[in-house]
């Protein structure tokens, strides 16, 4: 049998039994919470170095982002949202809300960020036609 999120039964037991959790029972479903307040801040520091040693870049990136009130400075930019998207490949039914919607604003940022260096490179070109048509103009006027 397993608890939440597929703990195992007896290792939510144990730590209860060493009270490092407790269990309490609300409409019916049992919810488990650190024992002490003291806890918390080891907890996050562990959850942390986990996340550094198993999480990408990118993930990483994310978690950023959604506790920077999701600021789109910290979206995905170039080769990294490239190399983003090239490291999910099948894996992408298990991203987590935040992943997927942090992939889609970085999505949406690199679609704009390159439809503007494109219309710069449409401007650069029209500007070197118009300045050629103006020489051949004052070349042909000279003769």
């Amino acid at each position: 049998m397993t608890g939440p999120d597929g703990a195992p039964e007896a290792l939510l037991e144990q730590l209860e039994a060493r009270y490092v959790i407790r269990s309490d029972l609300r409409a019916g479903i049992k919810w488990y919470e650190l024992a002490h307040d003291r806890l918390v801040e080891p907890a996050q520091e562990s959850n942390d170095a986990w996340r550094e040693r198993h999480l990408n870049h990118w993930q990483r990136a994310a978690e950023l982002w959604r506790r920077g009130n999701e600021d789109p400075n910290y979206l995905l930019r170039g080769r990294d949202y490239i190399n983003a998207r090239s490291s999910i490949g099948p894996r992408s039914k298990a991203l987590t809300p935040t992943e997927r919607k942090f992939l889609e604003q970085s999505s949406r940022a690199w679609r704009n960020e390159h439809l503007f260096q494109r219309l710069g490179c449409a401007m650069t070109l029209l500007g070197l036609i118009a300045l050629i048509e103006v020489f051949a103009a004052v070349v042909l006027w000279l003769r």
